[in-house]
């Protein structure tokens, strides 16, 4: 019996596979290469429909939407909570209760997206609603079909070891997937602690490399248990790369001498590497877009200019101004982490090849080669053709199992 293994890799950049030795050895006999990233937050939602955020709307991970929300029931509460963020040891606990009791009001509403507050100001958290309503590997999460949802179509029995439906991390996830494998024909697991390793130490550190080992040792047992029952095939796939980080730049001193005040003339989202602005007025935006353009560290895009990014120009989403950083640039603070230096950040507009994900497919029928530069469309036409399952019309990427 046949098993189709997928391994979404998080932050698993493609020159990662020459520091592994069983990635590396299933590389070599399988059809793989480079992915060239989109700049974007949103990554599985492109992988796995095949369309472009333009086309998909899911671009960032926030919007402004304050009717909906999911943190608009703290508003009675903000008096209560503002002393309490200012107790160091209190406030992680705050935002842990706050997230979590949000997620439930989202679960119960059948949205299954869930993302934390992370360092958001509350006060502006009211405002943010998430783009996204329901997880990628959930049914029908949007208009496009998404890997899953042909998966379903075709009857092809599925488990999914991804959150919110399955929270463990590393070899418990693999250890999840090995024991229901029997009832499955198609295994899939999101690992994704790599990413948060190296957002901490940085791409080339010991604790980054001297887990890519652990990864490596991991994935080769799991297929190599998985083998002793079932002829297996694979698709390994991973979202980015990353750079380290080598400059720290403050927005809020770049748009300080622009004389417009936050919550009266504009609305701000701070991301790691992008910073939005809802403007009130053409003085705002003229204003704001003034100061940012002083900068080299960055680079303004208008909502007019959204599919330079290939992104949605939906206002809610994409803002009316956009200024990305430039490569190995982070903003502090920005509302995933504060005023914390990470050593390393991913999303921008790609220059070096350290941006590039990796795609491969492994099994019986596959004549191994490799491929350069890869576009991130082209995963799903390509899985789908792996599974035997025609596309929908309208897909621009292409199977790579075809010369």
């Amino acid at each position: 019996m046949d098993k189709t293994v997928f391994l979404y890799l998080d932050a698993f950049k493609y020159g990662y596979l020459a520091k592994t030795k069983f990635m590396k050895e299933l590389s070599e006999k399988s059809i793989c290469g480079n992915t060239k990233i989109i700049p974007l937050h949103q990554f599985e939602f492109t992988i796995f429909s095949g369309k472009l955020p333009k086309e998909h709307g899911l671009w960032a991970w926030y919007c402004l939407d304050p009717l909906n929300s999911p943190y608009k029931w703290m508003k009675p509460f903000l008096s209560l909570f503002r002393p309490i963020e200012k107790i160091q040891n209190a406030k992680g606990l705050l935002r842990f209760f706050i997230s979590g009791f949000s997620s439930m009001l989202m679960l119960i509403r059948g949205e299954t997206r869930l993302v934390k507050v992370a360092q958001i100001p509350l006060e502006k958290a009211c405002l943010f609603g998430i783009s996204a309503k329901k997880a990628y590997v959930d049914k029908n999460p949007m208009e496009s079909r998404l890997l899953f949802d042909y998966l379903r179509e075709k009857g092809i029995s599925y488990i999914a070891s991804e959150f919110p439906f399955a929270s463990e991390n590393g070899s418990k996830k693999l250890d999840l997937l090995l024991a229901n494998s029997e009832n499955y024909d198609f295994l899939f697991v999101h690992l994704w602690k790599l990413d948060s390793i190296m957002h901490r130490f940085g791409t080339g550190s010991n604790e980054a490399l001297g887990y890519l080992q652990e990864l490596d040792s991991m994935i080769e047992s799991f297929i190599s248990r998985l083998s002793e029952k079932y002829t297996v095939r694979v698709i390994a796939c991973s979202d980015h790369g990353m750079v380290d980080i080598k400059k720290y730049l403050d927005v809020d001193e770049l748009i300080m001498h622009s004389g417009m005040k936050e919550g009266v003339d504009y609305e701000k989202f701070y991301d790691s590497m992008m910073a939005r602005f809802w403007c009130k007025g053409e003085n705002a935006f003229k204003a704001i877009r003034r100061e940012l353009e002083k900068s080299r560290d960055g680079k303004v895009f208008t909502k007019e200019e959204a599919g330079k990014l290939m992104a949605s120009g939906d206002r809610k989403i994409f803002s009316d101004m956009l200024f990305v950083a430039k490569e190995g640039v982070q903003l502090l603070p920005n509302y995933f982490d504060g005023f914390g230096k990470t050593k390393a950040q991913h999303g921008y507009i790609q220059e070096s090849s350290d941006m590039d994900g990796m795609l491969m497919f492994y099994g019986e029928g596959i004549e191994a080669r490799k491929l350069k530069d890869i576009g991130m469309l082209d995963m799903l036409p390509s899985a789908l053709d792996f599974m035997g399952i025609k596309p929908e019309k309208g897909l621009q990427g292409k199977s790579l199992l075809k010369k």
